[in-house]
């Protein structure tokens, strides 16, 4: 029950999916870095993360969805979102306990976020801590945290978070 993933100091993990639709629709497919969706796995990051699409979605981290367990989701390296479509560097679910003193950078065509808390209610609440960076540059919608139809989060920021919109966003 449980378990971890670990990118240590120096370490490059990189995930690139060049797949486009023969349609050319850049809005199709869904790429992940680090998917745990239903687990209780926790995730630290202490080098160099990045994914990258050529089209769709992308989601570098995804786990969580355990509502009664407070998995630990930590940052200190470097993690690097980009796609033509939409992208969440952390797609977290309910309960989670999420730590950055790194860097977090978010490239969409479409929608980005840095963090993404999402799914039920649970009595533990979320727990987000910032005292690095978060920075989302997306085409139309940019948000660096974002809470969904929680009550009893802990958020702590010393830290920066930018998140910015425009035309011709530069995701790839």
């Amino acid at each position: 029950q449980g378990g971890s993933f670990v990118n240590a100091a120096g370490a490059k993990f990189v995930v690139r999916s060049e797949w486009i639709d023969e349609s050319r629709v850049l809005d199709q497919g869904w790429s992940y870095g680090f998917r745990g969706q239903g687990q209780t796995l926790s995730f630290r990051n202490d080098g160099h993360f990045e994914v990258r699409a050529a089209s769709g979605t992308v989601s570098a981290v995804m786990t969580g969805f355990d509502v009664l367990t407070r998995y630990p989701i930590v940052n200190n390296g470097t993690v690097v979102a980009v796609a033509p479509e939409n992208v969440y560097a952390f797609d977290l679910g309910a309960s989670g306990s999420f730590t950055n003193t790194g860097t977090v950078s978010v490239k969409a065509g479409v929608t980005g976020v840095g963090v993404y808390f999402s799914g039920v209610a649970s009595p533990a609440g979320n727990q987000f801590n910032n005292s690095g960076t978060i920075d989302v540059y997306a085409g139309e919608y940019a948000v660096g945290l974002f809470i969904d139809g929680f009550d009893g989060n802990q958020i702590n920021n010393s830290g920066q978070i930018i998140a910015r919109k425009g035309a011709g966003s530069p995701y790839a």
